[in-house]
């Protein structure tokens, strides 16, 4: 086996980039309430298209977005979940679940 050593000094080096880069990604916040712009921008639809679907109530007001100030403000979370097809109704109570495991282990 011919091993290339000249490789081996690069390692530091990847490895402060790599400690760089998960203290970078420590530091970020995820925004929770997104505007329409930021909305339009993250799931790659027109703003039209997004006014549109709160016509036609596909985001429903409550659910998906709220108004504050005469602006729509949307739950990131919530379109997550309507983009994957999770409705509240399928969601998992995963706490339940592990105690009730936990319950039958015991």
């Amino acid at each position: 086996m011919n091993i290339n050593f000249e490789n081996l000094e690069k390692i530091e080096e990847i490895y402060q980039l790599l400690v760089l880069i998960r203290d970078e990604k420590l530091n970020q916040f995820e925004k929770k309430w997104l505007t329409t712009e930021e909305l339009a921008s993250y799931i790659g639809y027109s703003k039209e298209s997004i006014k549109k679907m709160i016509k036609e109530n596909d985001l429903e007001l409550g659910k998906h977005y709220f108004k504050v100030s005469k602006k729509n403000l949307f739950d990131k979370f919530a379109i997550d979940n309507w983009i994957m097809g999770i409705s509240e109704e399928n969601n998992i109570d995963y706490n339940h679940v592990v105690n009730e495991i936990i319950k039958e282990a015991v």
